[in-house]
């Protein structure tokens, strides 16, 4: 929130997939997806804020895929 000034947290939600998309000789898995929502100006600092968060979550929960998604808002 320090850096941005707003951040949601809404509900987890169940989903089922592989773990690793490159790996699809894996089982299949259930898991809990968590969401953030964060507010932010479209600015460079901001992609690269979140392209080291999408790093630096898929190295620590060996994860692989962390979806990032990007979506312009217009808030009269």
């Amino acid at each position: 929130m320090r850096h941005f000034g707003g951040v949601t947290l809404p509900p987890a939600s169940p989903g089922f997939g592989l773990r690793d998309p490159h790996h699809p000789e894996q089982e299949p898995e259930s898991n809990y997806n968590t969401y953030f929502v964060v507010l932010t100006s479209s600015t460079a600092l901001a992609d690269r804020y979140f392209r080291a968060l999408r790093a630096e979550l898929q190295a620590a929960l060996d994860e692989g895929i962390i979806l990032v998604e990007q979506q312009f808002v217009w808030i009269p």
